[in-house]
């Protein structure tokens, strides 16, 4: 599938596909908290495509200070938009790049990988080791599901989601809103493994506490008592193949 986000041009950052649909929830929103923040580089995915680790996240949010990082951080704007493309060459994952430590990226996925930290993968290593996809790719301070059908933009989402599952060597990590987003892949891949059933072999984890998504031992450890954060750990020392 050809990624839509390459059309993406600075200072335009809704994708025409998606336009209408959301000019017209922001136009119905009775609260602003809900308001889509189009002036905000999207977030549909981050992180190293290739990684063999994916965390599955619901949308970026918005606190009000983004746009100030914009201006205030030498190339942070490029770098969104290079990840648009898939175009960073090093430190993918660019919410736990050091040189943007003042970003409120950076403030916000730090903290989700603390304890990694402490048995010594740094920020550098596990921002090639992992990759995020958003099942909503728009900031907002508080989401709000838009009426109908998956944006379009959310197809390329599930598609490489599917990508993803269907390499043997990947794992899953269900980080925020494992029912929307089992939904979603279920519509849109219906000949494919459920959610549930991706659980049940170990390919899929989840985490035990949505509203402090760390990838920490004691929020991966499985309701049967499967060791979920050891098989992050193994995986994450497994080199990566590049395939495109």
């Amino acid at each position: 599938m050809e990624n839509p986000w390459k059309e993406i041009k600075n200072k335009e950052y809704v994708l025409l596909k998606d336009q209408e649909r959301i000019k017209e929830f922001n136009i119905n929103t009775k609260t602003i908290e809900h308001k889509i923040q189009t002036q905000l580089i999207p977030d549909p995915f981050f992180g190293n495509k290739d990684a063999k680790v994916i965390l599955l996240m619901l949308n970026p949010g918005f606190g009000g200070k983004e746009v100030n990082d914009y201006k205030e951080i030498n190339n942070f704007e490029e770098i969104l938009l290079n990840n648009l493309k898939h175009a960073n060459t090093q430190r993918h994952f660019f919410s736990l790049n050091e040189t943007f430590a003042k970003s409120e990226a950076f403030k916000y996925w730090s903290p989700k990988v603390k304890e990694l930290n402490t048995l010594k993968f740094d920020n550098n290593f596990l921002s090639e080791k992992i990759f995020c996809i958003n099942l909503f790719p728009y900031h907002s301070e508080k989401y709000k599901k838009l009426k109908g059908e998956l944006l379009e933009s959310q197809k390329y989402a599930l598609y490489l989601l599917n990508e993803a599952i269907k390499k043997d060597d990947s794992l899953i990590i269900s980080m925020r809103s494992y029912a929307p987003w089992a939904k979603a892949y279920s519509a849109e891949y219906k000949e494919e493994r459920a959610f549930d059933d991706l659980v049940n072999d170990r390919k899929m984890l989840r985490i035990s506490s949505y509203g402090n998504p760390t990838l920490s031992k004691r929020n991966l450890l499985q309701k049967d008592g499967f060791d979920g954060f050891e098989k992050l750990i193994s995986k994450l020392k497994e080199p990566i193949e590049v395939f495109s």
